[in-house]
């Protein structure tokens, strides 16, 4: 049998599981769909072009920009930045599958699958974004501590379970100045609005990444002196 939300009572405020049945009763619509092309963007980056739209849930009286995922598996990975700017995480397919149904109502196209690792039409694992600062414990109390998952991941060398707020965005990247078309594929993005760790030292396999090229931490042999540092901040400074 099928699961009824409680009618009057807000879902989005603690509930961290999200099946199909239960989102067929949430309404999701893209909200402030536009273009963000911009004179900054331009410099940065000539000839692309950018779009995007916030995802909004609704129940009844509630809306929500922010949607609870509870213990989602997020596993190691090496990376300078790895759990300090971005996390890998393997979130609910369904929450996925409603974002572009809703998507395909509005005539936009949208698809869970990360270019940077891999996924498919019965998972989804997604790039995390926003994590600096935003990632901790809550105590007793409800108090939320910030805490340095990089530094967890560094000495345990193992993944971690994680309750994640997220915020979705559909977004789009054209290149060489082109017109948006109605096919044209929207990404859906996840920033992570907070997020509370519930275990470390999990076994959790890792999704296949795509290959760059590896870096590691500075090590003493890379420290210089400050005579350098003060001859290099002043030549760019003085440019």
């Amino acid at each position: 049998m099928s699961e009824k939300l409680p009618t009057g009572k807000n879902p989005f405020a603690n509930r961290g599981e999200w099946t199909s049945d239960v989102l067929k009763q949430i309404d999701i619509a893209v909200t402030d769909f536009r273009e963000t092309t911009s004179d900054f963007t331009r410099k940065r980056n000539p000839g692309h072009r950018y779009w995007r739209g916030n995802v909004t849930f609704k129940f009844e009286g509630f809306e929500s920009r922010i949607l609870k995922m509870a213990m989602c598996p997020v596993p190691f990975h090496k990376n300078t930045t790895y759990g300090k700017d971005f996390i890998y995480a393997n979130l609910q397919k369904p929450v996925a599958d409603a974002i572009i149904k809703a998507c395909l109502k509005e005539g936009i196209v949208a698809t869970h699958l990360d270019k940077k690792i891999s996924g498919t039409d019965r998972d989804w694992w997604a790039t995390i974004n926003n994590t600096d600062g935003s990632i901790g414990t809550v105590d007793e109390s409800g108090d939320f501590d910030v805490k340095d998952l990089q530094h967890i991941f560094d000495a345990t060398s193992k993944g971690a379970r994680i309750n994640l707020d997220l915020v979705f965005s559909v977004r789009l990247t054209l290149t060489d100045g082109k017109e948006r078309k109605d096919n044209d594929t929207f990404r859906i993005i996840a920033d992570c609005s907070r997020g509370a760790i519930k275990a470390i030292n999990q076994d959790i396999e890792p999704p296949n990444v795509e290959t760059q090229i590896p870096q590691q931490r500075a090590s003493k042999q890379d420290i210089v002196g400050q005579d350098l540092l003060d001859a290099i901040n002043n030549l760019t400074t003085n440019h």
